[in-house]
């Protein structure tokens, strides 16, 4: 066995960034885990559609390839999405990135991206890496330590949004008749306040408005159970450069998008713990099941997920996975999306 497969095998390099949320990412890497010979190809090509409730729909084509045995595994990818009638949901991701598998315990990656919809871009850029531990303490089963570190600049596509009477780039608030006080800031003719009449209130209407930068960082372990199971745990934390939380309303209530319990990099979450359970049922047919819990900046965001992701390897080229997620937000809501993703391997 190479040193790539056997890298592979033992689940190197499943540790992903957050916009390599792929088939070629997370579906395969859930299959070498396990140590699926219908996995161990030097490029992989994979097509994806979604659907979900309002009318949601999705689309993916990703690619993955290893020039040569050994070496780096390059990936690219792009994906859409939308909700018809409603063009302001519409969204669209392309990245592209890069992994090493560095020794029989080490594998690290990097990695691009860049996602829009109508009122946002978000460009990002990552680094992960994965450490097979389980020699430590000598034992046949692999464990795997996998790292994430993301730095992601936020950016409006277009000019001033007015969002529920208040411009993104600072109009002032109108003032009090007759000057005085108004809820929670300073008298209206002062300038101290986001109501001030002066440039200083627009200024400090603009500046809580401002659109921040974040780090993402990601701790996670995988651990096989015999030759059939691995269990998986993982912790995210988010660091923004401000206050977000005015910015972050401005953009949650933008009219015209429909709430939604998914997660998308337009939410500004604040952590996100997951744990997961993969089962190789046998040469042909693999399961991956996953709990998520996520904690956004706005409270009403907060929001759990479950998912359910066979896959079915109809022969050692081809393959096709479908995964289901139900998820509820703190106030109830319930939503489900289905995706459905066919995949060519070459060896």
């Amino acid at each position: 066995m190479s040193s790539y497969e056997k890298n592979n095998k033992q689940g190197l390099g499943k540790g992903c960034l957050s916009f390599s949320k792929v088939a070629t990412c997370v579906l395969i890497g859930n299959a070498l885990l396990m140590g699926s010979s219908s996995v161990l190809a030097s490029s992989s090509y994979s097509l994806s559609v979604g659907s979900g409730p309002g009318n949601f729909s999705s689309s993916s084509l990703d690619a993955a390839w290893s020039p040569k045995e050994g070496g780096p595994e390059y990936s690219i990818g792009y994906s859409e999405s939308s909700t018809a009638g409603i063009s302001a949901a519409d969204t669209s991701t392309l990245f592209a990135g890069f992994n090493f598998f560095q020794t029989d315990y080490l594998a690290w990656g990097a990695g691009v991206s860049e996602n829009k919809d109508s009122v946002l871009s978000i460009s990002s850029f990552g680094v992960n890496s994965s450490y097979q531990i389980n020699h430590l303490w000598k034992s046949k089963y692999a464990t795997v330590l996998d790292l994430v570190a993301e730095y992601s600049k936020y950016s409006r596509v277009s000019g001033p949004k007015i969002i529920k009477g208040v411009s993104a780039l600072g109009r002032s608030v109108p003032k009090r008749p007759g000057g005085g006080r108004l809820p929670g800031g300073s008298p209206s003719g002062s300038g101290g306040g986001l109501s001030g009449g002066g440039g200083e209130g627009v200024g400090k209407l603009a500046e809580l408005l401002e659109l921040p930068t974040a780090q993402r960082y990601s701790v996670g372990v995988q651990q096989a159970i015999g030759k059939q199971f691995s269990i998986s745990i993982s912790h995210d934390w988010y660091h923004y450069s401000k206050d977000v939380v005015a910015a972050a309303l401005s953009i949650i209530r933008r009219p015209g998008i429909p709430k939604s319990a998914v997660s998308s990099y337009f939410d500004f979450l604040s952590s996100s713990t997951g744990v997961g359970l993969d089962w190789n049922v046998n040469n042909h047919l693999a399961v991956g099941f996953s709990f998520t819990d996520n904690a956004g900046i706005v409270k009403n965001r907060d929001y759990q997920s479950i998912s359910i992701s066979p896959i079915y390897y109809i022969n050692d080229r081809y393959s096709l996975a479908f995964n289901a997620t139900r998820s509820r937000d703190r106030l109830g809501i319930e939503s489900d999306y289905y995706d459905l993703t066919f995949m060519v391997f070459f060896k």
